[in-house]
């Protein structure tokens, strides 16, 4: 951060306290229709579409998003911790929040059902505790036309968004 700004830095002198990979080099597309809105849709349309691929969703699997949403709420993570071990409070508070709007991303999400506090949080700004519905997405946003880059909390679909997801 600086400021009320960030920066990118495409360099690899950095070090992550978690990385999730994956290299795949087949891909299924699917058209992500009208009827998915945001977030909690986009949780369950990706979870119809793994299963109508024959994709075992009981497992962690990659999968891609690529168009122009109407809009991203996303955020990074900024220290802000004082030093002091994360809490839950000190984490939420750690996050800086942004929102883009109209802008051409590409995406890449894991979708597990089981993983929640290894790579994926258990609720979101969406899915909220107590709510009866789990998280089991963990989505990124990079922009095609800015610096724009990090965690999805929320999203608006528009039109012509298309799902990506690998080929068993």
């Amino acid at each position: 951060m600086r400021g009320n700004d960030y920066t990118v830095d495409k360099t690899f002198k950095h070090g992550a306290f978690f990385l999730v990979w994956t290299e795949q080099t087949n891909w299924i597309e699917a058209p992500v229709p009208a009827t998915v809105k945001g977030y909690v849709d986009l949780q369950r349309f990706v979870k119809a579409q793994a299963q109508a691929a024959g994709i075992d969703t009981t497992k962690p699997f990659p999968f891609l998003l690529s168009g122009t949403p109407i809009e991203i709420k996303w955020h990074i993570n900024v220290d802000r911790t004082e030093g002091k071990p994360i809490t839950k409070e000190s984490f939420f508070r750690s996050k800086q929040p942004f929102t883009t709007k109209n802008e051409p991303v590409d995406i890449l999400g894991f979708y597990a059902e089981h993983h929640d506090g290894v790579f994926l949080p258990k609720y979101t700004p969406v899915i909220k505790e107590g709510s009866g519905m789990e998280n089991a997405i963990h989505i990124h946003l990079v922009s095609r036309t800015s610096k724009a880059a990090g965690h999805i909390d929320d999203i608006t679909f528009g039109e012509g968004m298309v799902l990506r997801l690998p080929k068993p």
